[in-house]
């Protein structure tokens, strides 16, 4: 995932790194918490140095590419599952609501919500998918903001030509038949059905909080990341499926988060007991104590930091 980030243009000026800063924004879900504000209270300082602010700074950043990350990533699950030679292969495009009425939220107008025969006010998401007999994977994601009761952006973007500018003008200009053309040429049914589902329930779609058009732009495409690295391990063992992988993960996501909260009471005895051998052991407590924190706090932000694509803990 480094090299993917990376090769996507995701930088950072300062800080934590954005590599470090994008596996939190693809992992808080995993956690169980119902909000980024609710996992940074309980669980963050388990994983990351980082603030809260990171999260929400990097999802409202207008120039950062998730479409790119998102395709580059269902490229390498692609190619590391050699799908190529599969002998059913098909684009699929469908399109779902999240139902979102904040006055304050960017991107929000009136659709008509097949499933309830009604007109709902929220976020229509057309998304463009590979099928094959054993995945299905999420190429690309658009927002289309219908022309009946659009929220107007907050603020004006300060370079309409950034990532997020052009994403906003082709979601508020073009039409559905249009989008879906276009997506079709930057890149059977129930594997979309099975990744909305999933995205809704379990991986962020669009639950970030947030009121900006770019960061709603950043959760469609996270979920999408998210649901490919499920994907990929899948394939990697054709008996399990996409829901009990990611309970196997939430599983060693709260080990890891309440390891740190017991952390914190064995440091406490450890302290306790290095200050009676002080005296022998010839350094100040607090030098040793550094130390251990030091090497503890490397292993659960290398642990949450999982090796690309895979769910086993790995630490030298």
């Amino acid at each position: 995932m480094n090299s993917l980030i990376k090769g996507a243009g995701f930088t950072k000026r300062s800080g934590v790194e954005v590599t470090e800063a994008v596996f939190i924004l693809l992992r808080w879900k995993w956690l169980n918490r119902s909000s980024i504000a609710m996992f940074s209270r309980n669980a963050l300082g388990t994983f990351s140095m980082a603030r809260k602010d990171v999260m929400y700074d990097l999802l409202k950043r207008e120039e950062i590419n998730w479409r790119a990350l998102n395709s580059q990533t269902a490229k390498a699950v692609y190619q590391q599952n050699k799908l190529t030679g599969r002998r059913v292969k098909a684009f699929v495009l469908d399109d779902s609501i999240k139902t979102r009425c904040s006055k304050k939220m960017e991107g929000v107008s009136s659709h008509f919500d097949h499933v309830t025969g009604r007109h709902v006010m929220g976020q229509q998401v057309l998304t463009l998918g590979l099928a094959t007999e054993e995945a299905f994977l999420p190429l690309d994601s658009q927002i289309y903001i219908s022309q009946v009761k659009a929220r107007e952006l907050i603020n004006p973007y300060k370079d309409d030509r950034s990532v997020a500018g052009k994403r906003y003008s082709e979601a508020t200009s073009q039409s559905k038949p249009e989008k879906a053309s276009h997506m079709m040429k930057r890149a059977i049914r129930s594997g979309m059905e099975v990744y909305f589902k999933e995205a809704k329930q379990h991986l962020g779609f669009l639950q970030e909080q947030t009121a900006t058009f770019a960061s709603h732009t950043a959760s469609v495409h996270l979920s999408a990341i998210r649901y490919l690295m499920l994907v990929h391990h899948k394939l990697e063992d054709p008996d399990s499926r996409v829901g009990d992988i990611r309970s196997q993960i939430q599983e060693q996501l709260d080990s890891l988060s309440f390891a740190g909260r017991l952390w914190q009471i064995f440091r406490t005895i450890i302290s306790g007991t290095l200050s009676e051998l002080q005296a022998t052991l010839g350094c100040s407590v607090d030098t040793v104590m550094l130390s251990i924190d030091k090497r503890v706090s490397e292993f659960f932000i290398r642990s949450f930091q999982l090796d690309t694509f895979t769910i086993q803990l790995k630490y030298e």
